[in-house]
């Protein structure tokens, strides 16, 4: 693990910060503006920063439990509805042949007994066109257009990964069409 802390100071740039009021526009929506629906702004990492990460990812394989907080917005823009949903967790950490971080996570809410899945990939190297890091915490922001009922919409991941004494906590809120819509707050620790 003092590799992994190593490989995280390697990486360095700058974080976003994540505001979930409901609704509220992505920061990077808000910094590109008309340029943020475009796809074509991917970057690609450089090979020691592409060695960096998948050597951090790999670092956090394997089985992990904790607790997930889980925000959500529905409703009309008028009058939204922010649900916070506290959950126990368990997470199993895998890393793709092409370097993509997979978490396969069983939630089980703190009142009720009924466990429920989630499946996240998260560093899509074609999806990603921000990466950074700070204070040991990376940072990635990744689009892709989504198809639904003869429409398509934007969805824009934001994550911020940070491991330090322990514990594991990782942050991934989804932009629909450039506004706030969910957030997932995972703190875990070893299994």
């Amino acid at each position: 693990m003092k590799r992994l802390a190593l490989c995280l100071l390697a990486i360095s740039f700058n974080a976003i910060a994540i505001d979930d009021t409901c609704y509220a526009p992505s920061p990077n929506a808000t910094a590109l503006g008309e340029e943020y629906y475009a796809l074509d702004r991917e970057i690609t990492l450089n090979r020691e920063t592409e060695t960096a990460l998948r050597d951090v990812l790999q670092g956090l394989t394997g089985k992990w439990q904790g607790s997930l907080t889980e925000t959500s917005c529905t409703g009309p823009d008028a009058s939204p509805i922010r649900k916070v949903t506290l959950l126990k967790t368990t997470a199993d950490l895998t890393l793709s042949s092409k370097g993509e971080l997979r978490i396969k996570a069983r939630k089980r809410g703190h009142t009720d007994n009924v466990e429920r899945g989630e499946s996240i990939t998260l560093f899509i190297r074609e999806a990603i066109y921000h990466f950074s890091n700070n204070d040991n915490t990376l940072n990635s922001s990744e689009k892709i257009r989504v198809a639904s009922n003869n429409a398509s919409r934007l969805l824009e991941t934001i994550s911020l990964l940070s491991y330090r004494d322990g514990t594991l906590r990782l942050t991934v809120a989804y932009y629909s069409n450039g506004v706030y819509v969910q957030t997932l707050d995972f703190t875990l620790n070893r299994h």
